[in-house]
């Protein structure tokens, strides 16, 4: 019989000194190339304010089924806050 940890258990197949990977790079990286840094300041929230729906915006949309202007836009007002802003370093985790 097999019981539950009481705690989660880490991925499999992941080597803990080297971390999880890093899943989104290329996203950073396609924006950066754009000329959009997160060290000029660039959030996700004024991206949003600037009427631009962030590849970190659309997967949270695909992930929770909205429409991405809807996501787009509670980040835009601060309503939905995305987790994958400036600084992050995990997946986008959006607070309703």
């Amino acid at each position: 019989m097999l019981l539950a940890a009481p705690f989660p258990l880490p991925p499999q197949g992941v080597d803990p000194r080297a971390g999880l990977p890093k899943l989104r790079k290329p996203w950073v990286e396609r924006r950066e190339a754009k000329g959009v840094h997160a060290s000029a300041g660039v959030t996700q929230m004024a991206l949003a304010r600037a009427g631009i729906i962030s590849e970190e915006m659309a997967f949270v949309a695909a992930r929770e089924g909205m429409d991405p202007e809807y996501v787009r836009s509670e980040v835009r007002v601060g309503s939905g806050r995305s987790s994958s802003g400036r600084g992050s370093r995990g997946w986008p985790v959006v607070y309703w």
